[in-house]
């Protein structure tokens, strides 16, 4: 008597997927009972050769009045800034430096909170006519 021959898992782990394989073979006396087989393979996808686009600016912030001795507030707007992979400036990290490009140090007059994206400072006589640009 001749039995046939078990069946084994015919596909391979397949890159960038997870795969459930699971076969079945006859028990040896023949009964009603059989064998499972179960693998599992689970890779990552990596991508090459995708470009990172720079932000670009969607709309230029206004001039805006500072006045000595009163506070100063200002909310980046949601449209000010784009990027094409991650959207609008609330999605972006923004960094504040002076016009030189430096970071401001902590005791400046003028202060930006990255978490709600808004510029904030008390300026003083003295600062509001030395203070230019900031970029």
């Amino acid at each position: 008597m001749t039995q046939p021959l078990p069946q084994f898992p015919t596909s391979s782990p397949s890159w960038g997927s997870s795969k459930e394989t699971k076969s079945t073979t006859p028990a040896e006396d023949e009964r009603s009972s059989t064998t499972e087989q179960v693998s599992k393979a689970t890779t990552e996808e990596i991508e090459y050769g995708t470009k990172n686009f720079a932000p670009t600016i969607k709309q230029r912030l206004r001039k805006l009045p500072v006045v000595a001795g009163k506070v100063f507030r200002f909310n980046i707007p949601e449209d000010s800034f784009q990027d094409f992979e991650d959207g609008n400036t609330r999605k972006l990290r923004l960094i504040f430096k002076s016009a030189q490009g430096t970071a401001l140090s902590a005791s400046s007059w003028i202060q930006f909170d990255t978490a709600t994206q808004e510029v904030y400072g008390l300026p003083l006589e003295e600062q509001v006519s030395e203070l230019k640009l900031y970029r």
